[in-house]
């Protein structure tokens, strides 16, 4: 269980952030992948969102990543959830992608000289967590 704070980050904590999340955003562009930084009530990212997480939190706390894929899938998975047809072959294929996108994304940062690890956080599945910048 993840411990969770709703106490903003120190100013100088959520710069760094953002400064690691504009690495994470820089690197995966020159990978060739689409990626951006994610906004609470901005758009929906097809892609790689890149998150901010403004909160004080050791564990919840950070700089996020995780993949999109197309509105299309993402509008049928939601169907299906709201069915309650887990078995779904758009679910199936929703987990597919933003699994084998989570290893994909977690090579790529940590060949760049970024630290990232798989999200331990149970309300980002798929999701990795940006440890620290290049050294």
């Amino acid at each position: 269980m993840i411990h969770m704070s709703l106490t903003p980050a120190p100013d100088h904590e959520l710069h760094a952030r953002h400064r690691l999340a504009d690495a994470v955003v820089e690197c995966l562009t020159a990978a060739g992948l689409p990626a951006a930084l994610e906004t609470p009530n901005g758009p929906r990212i097809t892609g790689a969102g890149v998150e901010v997480d403004q909160f004080d939190d050791e564990e919840g706390g950070g700089v996020f990543v995780h993949w999109s894929g197309s509105p299309e899938l993402a509008e049928d998975s939601n169907t299906a959830v709201m069915a309650h047809d887990y078995e779904s072959p758009a679910i199936q294929l929703n987990g597919a992608i933003a699994g084998v996108m989570a290893d994909a994304l977690l090579s790529i940062l940590n060949a760049s000289g970024l630290r990232a690890e798989i999200s331990e956080d149970e309300y980002r599945p798929y999701s990795l967590k940006v440890l620290r910048g290049r050294d």
